[in-house]
């Protein structure tokens, strides 16, 4: 009975095993692509790339973080978005398709496969654009390793070798896009608005000090991941184009400053009595003497970020242009929650592009022209590395201009760059409007949670665009909240309660302490706070 009990299980799985082999191969002789991530399946879905590339089309598939996505913007505008309109309109007789890859928070290690499990799918071209995001948690050398170490990942990696199994997988996803859409789209930063941040501090396991080992190992693993994205390109006769990643240098504070040099405890006593004067000075306006404080303190310790960033202000200020730059960017190199792309993986695209092995575009120099003092920031950065909507336009234009200079697709000779559309007409015809740049901004100002003084600032800018928006409203009235200024915050309440008084109750529900306050002032008939004037935007 045993034995014919084990004879039928066996049987039945030789069977299954050998149905599973034949539907394998059916699944290869019929054309399915093997998996890839859920993300990369969903990008190729909402896009419209066929597996089969029809006679003549020229595929530019682009990969990267947040930027590349379009952030706060996406899925309106984007650097992809603009290229691919200005494309359009340079090489209107050629069937062009360009594939959006970029994705929000993505590190090097998973931006290397996707680019290696999209090569099933032939794209004549691969840009990328990464390195503002080494240094996150979940993307460090030790975190990814520990990941891809797992039995699941392993096994997912397994399944994506499957035709059959992925095609299953993938025909899930599609129903769950056409099901719950917004869902499946990525959107930057916290879309609540009363949350109380959590600020960056010492001890934080975000932090990474420049120049430890941590650091190092961290820039070698993206290191061998860029060396990756180089062989795989290479092995399958891809041209690779990697992009500059550039960040706001001027607007943008470090997140956290620590002490890279060892001090005495008479250094740093006397190092903190110089700081501390110079921010006296500077909240009194008295520059030259901020700059006499800062400077005796630089002398004592160069690595504080934030002092690097005052100094910065300072010279710009006066207009020593040159100097400030050379602060900015101490203050980027510095900073110890690593957001920006900081000099360790700066220095890897240059000696790269040195050694004649990657086409390097120098997105800083597209740019240049069309801020301040030739300093990156506002406005085509900003918050930290996002480009505006101008921004995201002068790069896809750009990038435009060097496919035609390396050929790629045409000779330059048979671009017709007499072609190109208004800026204004591109934005129209993408659906950019006031109430898309509403939504960048509080999107910005959910991204920047943990920031109080540019959170403001952005909260600022969407209520200047729409002062009775509900959203704008909440927005400010929060920031305002959580930097202490209650009674301006309560003013914009009352306010509220004229425009939504719905959404005013549900400020209530999650902040019970504003509830509170704002009844308390009505019952006294405190004298309103006037709302900020507007300063444009």
């Amino acid at each position: 009975m045993i034995k014919k009990i084990f004879l039928y299980v066996f049987t039945t799985f030789l069977s299954t095993c050998l149905l599973l082999l034949l539907l394998e191969g059916a699944f290869c002789v019929l054309g399915f692509p093997q998996g890839a991530s859920d993300f990369i399946e969903r990008a190729i879905f909402q896009q419209k790339l066929e597996f089969r590339k029809p006679a003549g089309q020229f595929r530019i598939f682009v990969f990267g973080e947040s930027t590349v996505h379009g952030a706060g913007y996406a899925p309106t505008s984007s650097p992809v978005k603009w290229l691919g309109a200005y494309l359009k309109d340079f090489l209107p007789e050629r069937n062009i398709q360009v594939i959006n890859f970029g994705r929000l928070g993505e590190g090097s290690a998973d931006i290397a496969q996707a680019f290696i499990d999209t090569l099933q799918y032939q794209p004549d071209l691969a840009i990328f654009y990464l390195g503002h995001n080494a240094f996150f948690l979940v993307n460090r050398a030790d975190v990814t390793e520990k990941k891809e170490a797992k039995f699941a990942s392993r096994l997912k990696k397994w399944f994506h070798k499957s035709r059959l199994i992925s095609a299953v997988v993938r025909e899930s996803i599609k129903q769950k896009i056409k099901r719950h859409d917004k869902e499946t789209q990525d959107v930057m930063g916290d879309p609540r608005v009363e949350t109380i941040p959590e600020p960056f501090k010492q001890g934080s396991p975000k932090i990474t000090l420049p120049g430890s080992p941590l650091f190092l190992e961290n820039v070698r693993f993206f290191k061998a991941n860029i060396e990756k994205i180089i062989e795989a390109g290479k092995k399958n006769k891809v041209p690779v184009l990697f992009m500059k990643p550039v960040c706001n240098l001027k607007d943008y504070p470090p997140n956290l400053s620590s002490h890279l040099k060892a001090l005495s405890p008479e250094e740093l006593k006397q190092w903190e009595h110089l700081y501390q004067q110079g921010q006296e000075a500077a909240t009194k306006k008295d520059d030259l003497q901020a700059l006499d404080y800062f400077e005796k303190a630089f002398a004592i310790d160069p690595t504080y970020a934030d002092l690097s960033f005052r100094l910065g202000q300072l010279y710009f200020q006066s207009g020593a242009l040159g100097k400030a730059r050379s602060f900015f960017v101490q203050a980027r190199d510095n900073d110890v929650v690593i957001g920006r792309a900081p000099k360790g993986i700066l220095s890897i695209f240059d000696n790269l592009a040195k050694q004649g092995k990657i086409h390097y575009f120098d997105t800083e120099k597209v740019f240049v022209p069309k801020v301040p003092g030739g300093i990156l920031g506002w406005p085509i950065i900003e918050d930290n590395v996002h480009f505006s909507i101008e921004g995201h336009a002068l790069a896809g234009r750009a990038l435009a201009e060097e496919i035609a200079r390396n050929a790629w697709i045409a000779p330059r000779s048979a671009w017709r760059f007499d072609r190109e559309r208004p800026m204004a007409e591109i934005k129209k015809e993408f659906g950019v409007s006031d109430e898309t740049i509403l939504v960048n901004y509080c999107s910005i100002i959910g991204f920047l949670a943990n920031r109080p003084d540019m959170r403001l600032e952005f909260a600022q800018r969407a209520w200047e665009l729409f002062p009775e928006h509900p959203l704008a409203q909440r927005e400010l009235a929060w920031s305002y909240w959580l930097q202490g200024d209650k009674d301006r915050a309560i003013d914009i309440y009352r306010h509220l309660r004229k425009t939504d008084p719905i959404a005013l109750e549900a400020v209530f529900r999650t902040q019970p302490e504003i509830k509170q306050a704002f009844e308390s002032s009505v019952a006294i008939l405190k004298t309103p706070v006037p709302l900020p004037e507007k300063k444009g935007t």
